[in-house]
């Protein structure tokens, strides 16, 4: 049996917040790498060794910028693709409980 899908703007909400999910977490992806690629190109065209201690500053920091842009981002896919579930969950129950209810109160 088929039943009518109700609450409509909550449906809606959980499938923004599942895009929103996936591309703040393409963007951090993306901005991970860039924070990498900025990193690595600081203080490359130096030849003293001040400069090359200076570039591997410029590394070592571009890294960790790109380790903590890229945990940000995977928690942030994370909560709001979980939010989404979370919202289908609770709209699975209701649907299920209606079924329940109309299977039951026909067979009696």
């Amino acid at each position: 049996m088929v039943m009518e899908k109700k609450y409509k703007a909550l449906r809606v909400i959980a499938t923004i917040f599942k895009i929103l999910a996936f591309v703040l977490g393409i963007l951090c992806l993306l901005g991970s790498v860039i924070t990498l690629a900025i990193g690595a190109g600081a203080g490359v065209n130096s030849s003293s060794s001040f400069a090359n201690n200076a570039a591997f500053g410029g590394l070592f920091t571009g890294f960790l910028g790109a380790v903590v842009v890229l945990v940000y981002g995977v928690i942030i896919f994370l909560y709001l693709y979980a939010m989404s579930e979370f919202i289908h969950v609770f709209l699975d129950i209701e649907e299920n409980t209606r079924l329940t209810n109309h299977m039951l109160s026909a067979s009696g």
